[in-house]
């Protein structure tokens, strides 16, 4: 059965990740995909982080937790989770419950819609986005400088809600530097990227 593996980059949050496992495995069974969730905990030495996790590795047969040594960034995070995936495809999606577990089907069939993608980022419609004036704003801004400065096509928006192939996320985890940003290798290793449109809390 294929097996699409969830990479959740965690900072101090607890009841959030409950939520997304049972959310998870809920969706598994409902809809009779095969998941396995890595939670990377870049906040170490945040206990009550700690504790969630461990719990929800017992609960769960398919959720793993691995902890940086120390708190490196997201980016990092979501790197180590992409190392440790299994999965014959891989999602990323954040923590705080802003990427809804119920909009991954979309970017399953999507992917599996167009045999030429190797990776989608779901957006947000952006009429409809749930952010501030001023963080819209800043993500115009970082918009046109991807475009300059990446070779980013006009119109695609980055996002860490995302899905790629297992061979697009090996090229990643064996190319990057020591500041790197996983959508920013995404663009720079494939053309073949499209978005789709997803509700954002």
């Amino acid at each position: 059965m294929t097996l699409y593996s969830i990479v959740i980059p965690v900072y101090k949050s607890t009841k959030s990740l409950e939520t997304i496992a049972s959310q998870v495995n809920d969706l598994q069974k409902e809809k009779g995909y095969n998941f396995e969730i890595i939670f990377v905990n870049d906040s170490p030495f945040f206990l009550d982080t700690e504790t969630t996790l461990s719990n929800l590795v017992v609960r769960y047969e398919n959720v793993q937790a691995f902890s940086l040594k120390k708190n490196q960034g997201q980016q990092f995070a979501v790197l180590c989770g992409l190392k440790k995936a299994k999965g014959d495809f891989i999602l990323t999606m954040d923590d705080d419950l802003q990427h809804p577990v119920k909009e991954i089907p979309k970017l399953i069939k999507a992917f599996h819609a167009d045999p030429q993608v190797e990776a989608i980022f779901a957006v947000p419609n952006f009429k409809k986005r749930k952010h501030d004036a001023w963080r819209n704003f800043g993500s115009y801004l970082l918009n046109k400088m991807d475009v300059i400065f990446l070779k980013k096509p006009e119109g695609l928006y980055k996002s860490s809600f995302r899905i790629m192939s297992v061979e697009l996320c090996n090229t990643i985890v064996n190319n990057y530097n020591a500041m790197p940003a996983v959508s920013s290798l995404i663009i720079n290793s494939t053309n073949n990227i499209k978005n789709i449109e997803i509700e954002h809390n």
